[in-house]
């Protein structure tokens, strides 16, 4: 999505790209030298191995490894959507994901109902 982000915003092919790769396999792409920057969201061995290989090629590197993640639920939001979206986004490969749902963020005039539907889907 954030890729295209940037070819909608009007920059030119490659200038973002996202890479599914392993965290042993990013290492060569810092011999590109235009590549300037990288950014991981994975594991705590995975967030020290690309912030090592950026200190030794001088670059530049952000690491998402393990926080938590919130979803926001605003009194517009379908919440018929927003509760089976929830319940996918918490238990996302059994919540072992560092992009799972950690936390909910609910507008308080639409809690109880969502909690409510959240529940009676969880349970499905």
């Amino acid at each position: 999505m954030i890729e295209d982000l940037f070819h909608r915003a009007g920059f030119p092919d490659g200038a973002f790209q996202t890479l599914l790769i392993g965290s042993k396999e990013w290492t060569r792409f810092w011999a590109i030298p235009r590549v300037m920057a990288a950014t991981l969201t994975g594991s705590e061995q995975a967030g020290i191995e690309v912030g090592i290989g950026a200190a030794e090629a001088y670059q530049e590197s952000s690491a998402g490894v393990g926080g938590k993640r919130s979803l926001i639920v605003m009194p517009s939001a379908n919440l018929e959507t927003a509760t089976s979206t929830a319940v996918k986004a918490r238990i996302f490969n059994n919540g072992q994901s560092c992009i799972a749902a950690k936390r909910f963020i609910v507008a308080e005039s639409i809690a109880e109902q969502f909690e409510k539907l959240f529940a009676q889907k969880w349970q499905r």
